[in-house]
């Protein structure tokens, strides 16, 4: 598993386009602040689907640069750069990481750090670094877990998130082909790093506690958060929206199961099977809705728009239940913005042997970049990958 080499060809390319975002400009400023504001129509109307990090990227450097000294062609120019390798890099065409989750991340981020960085006036590059983190932080996914990366034998042995470290690693490499290592400086460098390993789920239970003492934290940590936030936030959007982030991120864990077993592997269970059911499907999203994004949304702010939007929505994925198995569910509650009450018990994912089918297959095919078919990575020799060989990165 390796990225593509047009990413860094991207670097010299020649000189970039930095301007062609003014033509969406009036559509994206409606992103940052209507939660109805659709992402996937959006990137569906642009004449090429693949500019889609470009375009969004170039948008917001220009609103966080403008008036300073660093709204200059020269450094757009670098931004753009970094943009193009970046949204070469995304392998995949389908399921959840993909250039339009790395478009979405970036968009929740800022409208995140308008609302929880406001009263620290942060330095506009302390804010260009954080939305680049959040572009590339998933950059070269292959579209599976951890754990099957493990089972593969890619990375270090030692190293608990492959994954993270790639992803870091490269957005290191592109961000100095690009040109941007000496305008972010070392310390910039290093948060970035920071920011893109703290999205490992691994790290969830820190990252609620920092939430929790957000005041209190340094500017890299606090940053992790809101970036470990907004790339869980497909909870807390429009409930349609909502629903197409988990059909999405639901065929990923479908395609990790079935590949895991091909393999001879167990999956975990945090990778279930395919639900042929309402129900099952419906507990899947339940679980980490209730488990994993409140918690953490509900320690940054219990009274904010997207804890409120969360909330609904489980209330949401409960009532779908209920209308298989009204015995057993509660009636519907309206959620309040203080003090609302939860059910207790955990939901726990239905396991099914169904076999892999069309059922809640998607249309659009899975997957990947033009040069090579992920799946060919699952190989019974597991062979190690020059991508995963990892070093120690700033903390």
């Amino acid at each position: 598993m390796s990225l593509p080499h047009r990413p860094l060809e991207a670097a010299t390319s020649g000189d970039e386009p930095i301007d062609h975002w003014r033509r969406y400009e009036a559509e994206l400023d409606e992103a940052l602040v209507n939660p109805y504001w659709d992402i996937f129509r959006f990137t569906e109307a642009l004449p090429e689907r693949s500019e889609i990090v470009r375009i969004v990227g170039l948008f917001l450097a220009n609103r966080l640069l403008k008036g300073t000294e660093h709204q200059c062609r020269r450094v757009l120019g670098s931004v753009s750069k970094f943009l193009a390798m970046v949204q070469e890099g995304y392998r995949q065409t389908y399921g959840y990481h993909t250039r339009i989750h790395a478009a979405d991340t970036a968009i929740t981020l800022y409208q995140m750090i308008q609302v929880y960085e406001g009263s620290h006036q942060l330095d506009p590059l302390d804010e260009l670094a954080a939305i680049l983190a959040a572009f590339a932080h998933d950059v070269g996914h292959p579209g599976w877990s951890n754990s099957f990366a493990k089972a593969l034998g890619t990375g270090d042995a030692d190293d608990p998130h492959p994954l993270e470290s790639m992803h870091a690693r490269e957005t290191a490499k592109m961000l100095t082909a690009a040109g941007l290592d000496g305008l972010l400086g070392p310390k910039r460098l290093c948060m970035i790093q920071e920011m893109i390993l703290c999205t490992c789920m691994d790290y969830h239970s820190r990252m609620v506690a920092k939430a929790q003492n957000y005041v209190n934290e340094d500017l890299p940590s606090r940053l992790s958060v809101l970036l470990h936030a907004a790339d869980i936030s497909n909870p807390t959007k429009e409930a349609r929206l909502s629903q197409v982030w988990s059909i999405r991120c639901s065929f990923e864990f479908w395609r990790e199961h079935d590949l895991s077993r091909k393999i001879g592997v167990t999956p975990p269970v945090s990778v279930p099977s395919r639900s042929l059911t309402s129900p099952g499907y419906a507990l899947c999203q339940l679980a980490f809705y209730k488990n994993v994004a409140l918690p953490l949304f509900a320690a940054l702010d219990p009274n904010s728009e997207w804890t409120i939007r969360l909330l609904s929505n489980i209330q949401s994925r409960i009532d779908l239940i209920a209308a298989y198995a009204p015995p057993s569910i509660e009636p519907t509650k309206q959620w309040r913005a203080t003090d609302p009450e939860l059910d207790d018990e955990s939901a726990d994912p239905i396991e099914d042997e169904a076999p892999c089918s069309s059922d809640g297959e998607p249309v659009v095919t899975p997957s990947v970049s033009s040069e090579r078919d992920p799946d060919a990575d699952v190989q019974a020799s597991r062979r190690r990958s020059s991508l995963f060989r990892v070093t120690t990165i700033g903390k």
